[in-house]
């Protein structure tokens, strides 16, 4: 769910659940304990829309994980995403799936 913040800045919130699972996967790294049970996180995120790029930062909490799951609370990253950045290739390179 996207909450806007202060639009004039660029700046949105969100609150969101993950839901996986983890499945069929071989120990090539270490131990990874595959089940089809759902793995579950809860969070909040802001982005700002920077003239240098769009900034997010995440955090979340498991809800329901299981042992030996590495889990991650805190994530920042920078920049676009690649399917905005793709899109805009397309669009200044003249090519419109659109129109074909």
């Amino acid at each position: 769910m996207s909450l806007p913040i202060s639009p004039d800045i660029g700046l949105t919130g969100r609150v969101f659940v993950d839901v996986g699972a983890l499945s069929g996967v071989k120990e090539t790294n270490g131990p990874i304990y595959g089940t089809p049970a759902p793995r579950v996180a809860a969070g909040v995120g802001f982005s700002w829309d920077t003239p240098f790029g769009l900034i997010n930062i995440d955090l979340a909490d498991p809800l329901l994980k299981y042992g030996g799951d590495k889990t991650q609370i805190f994530r920042f990253a920078s920049g676009k995403p690649l399917f905005e950045q793709t899109r805009q290739r397309v669009r200044t390179s003249g090519h419109n799936n659109e129109n074909d």
